[in-house]
């Protein structure tokens, strides 16, 4: 919603429709907040240096492994017998689909190729996450104990597998150089590897939701919560679920999946468990290029297609 003018009331009802169907309807009061003031390095314009790509689509993953497609890329049928599916990444330019298991087994689609994976050897946590390296060679997989597990030209770099950690991690975040990875935890936790910089986390600050995914650009990265606060660290903060309704409950919120950063550092993308991207900075959404989600199936991640590195 915009054109709202700041300082005044305003009641909005909503009716869902989303890939899960069309939900009921809700009624919710707030107050318009007036824009914050500006703080140092989070103004709206291109990183310093970044590339000028732009997305052409995306995929949103679900469970069972299907990628419905959004923008300029076709919706991806889940291969036979597929299902646990935690976790999806794509080369750069968009070469391909990768989709991870939680038993640790990586499905390559689109003309990706599969470099190795976990299945068949127990593992000490269920797989989170995945990364791609920048050349689109390799891959790393994520446990949610911290365990790293590197393919192809991916090069091991450290975990916190084996420590005794307060909460679990979610997701995990590449250099764009490839030789460093951040991870983060439920709890806000960061721990950097290689050449990543650590710049920040909110494992001291009390959440009202767990820290669910992480995306980073450059040397700076951006965290979302379940209730669809973002936290940034080097990089500008366009806004969040949360600030657009400052007076909603938090359990009222669809619940925050996956934040992705667009290129050029235009702003970022939130997927929520519904199955709605939102945009924010010089985002926009796309619309769907397939059917909708598989009843039963739950969205897992969102992956952007691009027309460069960005």
């Amino acid at each position: 919603v915009t054109g709202l003018q700041p300082g005044s009331d305003h009641v909005i009802t909503v009716i869902p429709r989303t890939l899960a169907g069309e939900g009921a309807s809700t009624s919710v009061s707030f107050t318009e907040p007036s824009p914050p003031a500006a703080s140092p390095g989070s103004d709206s314009g291109p990183e310093p240096g970044s590339d000028p790509a732009t997305i052409t689509g995306y995929w949103i993953v679900t469970s069972g492994g299907d990628a419905l497609g959004f923008g300029g890329v076709s919706t991806v049928s889940a291969p036979s017998g597929s299902a646990d599916v935690v976790a999806a990444a794509s080369p750069p330019g968009g070469r391909g689909l990768f989709l991870l298991h939680a038993d640790g087994l990586v499905t390559a689609r689109q003309g990706a190729v599969w470099r190795g994976d976990m299945s068949g050897v127990p593992l000490d946590a269920p797989m989170v996450a995945m990364a791609v390296t920048p050349t689109g060679n390799g891959y790393w997989l994520l446990g949610a104990d911290g365990g790293v597990f590197a393919f192809g030209d991916a090069r091991f770099l450290g975990s916190t597998g084996g420590m005794d950690l307060v909460a679990p991690v979610v997701d995990m975040a590449a250099t764009p150089t490839g030789d460093g990875y951040w991870l983060v935890a439920a709890d806000g936790g960061v721990f950097a590897f290689g050449d990543a910089d650590f710049r920040g986390s909110v494992a001291m600050i009390p959440l009202d939701a767990p820290i669910r995914s992480v995306a980073a650009q450059g040397d700076g990265y951006r965290m979302v919560a379940e209730d669809g606060g973002v936290f940034v660290f080097g990089l500008g903060y366009e806004g969040s679920i949360r600030s657009r309704f400052p007076g909603v409950p938090g359990a009222m919120l669809p619940r925050a999946i996956r934040v992705r950063n667009l290129p050029g550092g235009r702003g970022y993308l939130v997927l929520t468990a519904d199955g709605v991207v939102n945009a924010f900075g010089g985002g926009v959404v796309l619309l769907p290029t397939g059917s909708p989600m598989t009843p039963g199936e739950t969205v897992v991640d969102l992956v952007l297609i691009s027309d460069g590195v960005g």
